[in-house]
């Protein structure tokens, strides 16, 4: 096991300090980080109540439910524009062939490039952390809603760095993988909703003021961050409007969570495969 250890870091640490060293970008990392470590403390001493009555308010819930949202987004888009250009930045700039000669395995090339990204994503949410784990003390959540949520959004950043990482490999240039990257996150979050809009309207039950069933839609982390966020009760309240939805197969977050850890590890090793039969191709 330790000689395991050793031999994963030691294929991790060249792109790990290429990434958090030699670019020499470390200064406006850590300046972001104060920005948001400042920006949210204020949110929080603003929020913070100011009698023992007022603590038994749903502060904490709200937010909480802020700090989520900022970092949703932050998972969303950055985890998968970083890992879309990990490897189409290689073969762009002609450097494939380099980090090829330097001993690594294809499964451990591809493994780097993803630890990289959720280092990258881990570095830039890490000053909204400690803020997130004090929300319980405001009231309106507890400690394991905090940890669900906080366990949900790791899972989608494995799976949107996994989707990253095979966009990557299947092109060349960068501008062609932020453009499927986008694609991507587009029809991930909305293009579920547009299937059951079609079926629906097919079967002839597209009136929204009386019912509207659910097919696919329920796949989407829209739907999945809907109904989380209707678990900490406040600010957000879920299934609004005058119709109810007819879900065709209903999944709780942790189910939703599971099918995505699922999804993520397909994408992951067919990313492994496929640039196996990339390099061998280039080789030959």
């Amino acid at each position: 096991m330790p000689e395991t250890f050793r031999k994963i870091y030691d294929a991790l640490s060249p792109a790990l300090m290429f990434e958090f060293v030699y670019r020499r970008n470390h200064a406006a990392l850590v300046s972001y980080s104060i920005s948001v470590l400042a920006v949210c403390a204020c949110l929080l001493f603003g929020q913070w109540p100011a009698s023992e009555e007022a603590a038994g308010r749903h502060y904490g819930s709200i937010f909480f439910g802020m700090i989520l949202i900022y970092m949703i987004l932050v998972v969303t888009v950055i985890s998968t524009a970083h890992a879309s250009l990990s490897i189409a930045g290689e073969k762009e700039k002609k450097t494939l062939t380099l980090l090829r000669l330097s001993g690594l395995t294809p499964a451990e090339i591809i493994f780097s490039k993803a630890a990289v990204s959720l280092c990258f994503i881990v570095f830039l949410l890490l000053p909204t952390l400690p803020l997130a784990l004090v929300c319980p003390f405001l009231g309106g959540i507890s400690f394991s809603g905090v940890s669900q949520g906080l366990s949900i959004l790791a899972v989608m950043t494995v799976f949107f760095v996994s989707g990253g990482l095979l966009i990557s490999i299947l092109f060349k240039k960068n501008y062609t993988c932020i453009s499927f990257a986008a694609a991507f996150l587009i029809f991930i979050h909305f293009g579920f909703f547009v299937l059951d809009d079609l079926i629906n309207y097919r079967l002839e039950t597209y009136n929204y003021s009386r019912v509207e069933t659910r097919y696919f839609s329920i796949f989407s982390p829209v739907e999945m961050w809907g109904k989380f966020f209707s678990s900490i009760r406040e600010p957000f309240s879920y299934h609004r409007g005058s119709y109810r939805r007819d879900y065709f197969l209903d999944l709780s977050c942790g189910e939703s969570a599971a099918i995505y850890s699922a999804a993520a590890a397909v994408m992951f090793f067919s990313s492994v495969k496929i640039f196996e039969r990339y390099l061998k191709w280039r080789e030959d």
